[in-house]
């Protein structure tokens, strides 16, 4: 916290399946800079995608549509 703001040094939201397979993660991990975002990205499954830090109620969101489809 900076003057009475949150500030985001890093962030990883890692979701996986039981055989420990990635499903979706959204991180800020300086790894890929051909994304547009960069430093921010989505991984999901092997494809890397341009994406900003999702707030943590879209995510939950995400999460539910993802396994809705199952």
């Amino acid at each position: 916290v900076q003057e009475g703001t949150l500030t985001w040094l890093s962030y990883r939201y890692h979701w996986q399946d039981a055989t420990g397979r990635l499903i979706l993660r959204y991180d800020n991990a300086p790894h890929h800079p051909e994304v547009e975002s960069f430093p921010h990205h989505k991984h999901v499954e092997e494809k890397v995608a341009a994406s900003e830090r999702p707030a943590l109620v879209k995510l939950i969101a995400e999460i539910q549509r993802v396994l809705s489809k199952r």
